[in-house]
């Protein structure tokens, strides 16, 4: 909701409560308050902020049942952190490197949350590398697979048809850009709420999409 402030003070709250239930930071009950500290600090641009926290992650490397899931999020969070810093290449091989595991662990139907977050990093990465057609059909799979496992009104929808015509629009591809463009719309019109992480992307999209008519 861009609410960043109340975001963080809550997790204020949070991390206190747990301290005083001894759950002290690098361990595995405290993950989620790491977590939710790096996407925070990527949603307000704090890159460094979020480099940081990664070291606060606990990681337990035991892959007896096929795979370690903090190990996977360890390596989603650093490529999601790569990509806001703009390292492109370190984002995409560790994106790859999610997705080699989940299909290594034969569980790929539990974990498709975590591979179409793999497909976006890799697809943003590509297409911020200047490679729109390695990055098309990764995003067209981050958009499908979103609409199919979330609600309609998700933003995270949104999010994928913005990257999705962005990537359109960078092959001269303006028409699925502009429709893309409007299904996103149409769906941040459904929020009194939104945070700047979403809205942004569609602002600069739209702004691209008014100079390619008029040129």
């Amino acid at each position: 909701m861009g609410r960043y402030a109340a975001a963080r003070a809550y997790l204020d709250e949070a991390s206190a409560l747990r301290m005083k239930s001894r759950v002290v930071p690098r361990t595995s009950p405290y993950n989620m308050n790491t977590r939710a500290r790096i996407r925070l600090a990527l949603f307000e641009g704090n890159t460094q902020i979020a480099q940081s926290q990664l070291d606060e992650l606990f990681v337990d490397a035991d892959e007896s049942m096929g795979i370690s899931l903090t190990l996977v999020e360890r390596w989603l969070l650093t490529a999601e952190v790569d990509l806001a810093s703009g390292r492109n290449i370190s984002a995409i091989e560790l994106a790859e490197r999610v997705r080699a595991k989940i299909q290594s662990s034969g569980q790929g139907t539990y974990h498709a949350f975590y591979a179409i977050r793999a497909d976006l990093v890799a697809g943003a990465a590509a297409l911020q590398d200047a490679r729109p057609a390695a990055a098309l059909p990764l995003l067209q799979r981050t958009l499908a697979v979103r609409e199919k496992l979330l609600a309609p009104a998700s933003p995270r929808i949104a999010e994928a048809q913005i990257l999705l015509a962005e990537c359109h629009l960078a092959l001269d591809e303006v028409a699925p850009a502009r429709s893309l463009a409007n299904a996103a719309a149409a769906i941040h019109a459904l929020h009194n709420e939104l945070g700047e992480h979403y809205r942004r992307p569609l602002f600069q999209l739209k702004t691209k999409l008014a100079k390619a008519a008029g040129n």
